[in-house]
């Protein structure tokens, strides 16, 4: 989100979305209720969100950038070629631009890598499963483009904190 230009006047697809939740605000400012603050708080995220929406397709792509619909290419050919072994310059290349070029125009339109969003992609898949499929963790790691487990389940634990047999773990007592 740092990386949204925020317009002084933005032209809203739903202003009375906007209103209502403003009007929520002064309500709830005004009044006396216990919990007040988190209920302004709650209504302040939720416009941020309705104005992010606004701003950004939902791969995060300003939609701003002069470049937003090659990045957005960019990001549709990485969910489809993500069980791949990819390089950036695989990526740079199905937009047809250098990888240096394509890393930079990347990071200035979405607030990452390009090799971070691929890897945020591998994992969200590697997450929906380990909760969704008997797969092994070995397997899901190779069908995710990781053919080292090792490497695999580092990286895993780093991103979300649990290894992958943790991660499933605590998912499937929670949804057993």
């Amino acid at each position: 989100m740092s990386d949204i230009a925020f317009p002084c006047v933005v032209q809203t697809s739903n202003p009375g979305a906007y209103e209502a939740l403003l009007r929520s605000m002064h309500a709830t400012f005004e009044g006396g209720e216990y919990g007040k603050e988190l209920r302004l708080r709650g209504d302040l995220l939720h416009i941020l969100a309705l104005l992010v929406r606004e701003l950004s397709t939902p791969a995060g792509i300003s939609i701003r950038h002069p470049q937003g619909e090659r990045i957005g290419q960019a990001v549709q050919w990485m969910r489809e070629h993500y069980r791949s072994q990819l390089q950036l310059g695989d990526i740079a290349a199905s937009v047809h631009l250098s990888p240096s070029r394509f890393r930079a125009l990347f990071k200035e339109a979405t607030g990452q890598s390009p090799m971070e969003m691929l890897v945020s992609l591998r994992m969200d898949k590697a997450k929906e499963l380990l909760l969704h499929s008997s797969l092994t963790v070995g397997q899901i790691a190779d069908a995710v483009g990781y053919p080292d487990l090792h490497y695999f389940s580092r990286l895993f634990k780093r991103c979300e904190g649990l290894s992958p047999m943790q991660y499933a773990q605590s998912l499937r007592s929670r949804f057993s």
